[in-house]
């Protein structure tokens, strides 16, 4: 059983960012069902490099279209893409010096990995409470 179950309600409707956000989802279970099998270690530098990637450009697409349609809250969101860039860049920096990285639990240690993100935070399309939903050509 994945540890995040992607459900339509997370979808934005821009195709480009909710393909983003699957992959992101993807990466969280990998990383789960590795630590699970008890392989956690061998996925965490492979996942913490997806991570980074994924932080560089979905953020920048997500940030890039928010100015575009100009987004009201663009600099709040921006603000949660700096934190969640930062905790990974902590995460990988705790990878390469051996650092225990792993907290009480694995459950704990996915919950707080996914807790970076803001996929399915109730917010809306971007943090607008009933927000519009649009394809915008990506």
């Amino acid at each position: 059983m994945p540890f995040f179950q992607w459900e339509d309600e997370y979808s934005i409707g821009i195709r480009i960012i909710d393909e983003q956000h699957k992959e992101l989802v993807a990466m969280l279970n990998e990383l789960y069902e590795a630590m699970h099998a008890g392989k956690g270690r061998e996925a965490l530098g492979r996942v913490l490099a997806g991570l980074i990637r994924y932080t560089r450009l979905h953020f920048a697409a997500e940030e890039q279209l928010m100015r575009a349609h100009e987004y009201p809250d663009y600099e709040r969101h921006r603000e949660k893409h700096e934190k969640m860039a930062a905790k990974v860049m902590e995460l990988k920096t705790a990878y390469e010096t051996e650092a225990h990285l792993q907290p009480d639990s694995d459950q704990q240690f996915s919950e707080k990995l996914a807790g970076q993100t803001h996929l399915g935070d109730g917010q809306g399309v971007w943090g607008v409470p009933g927000g519009e939903r649009r394809e915008i050509g990506f």
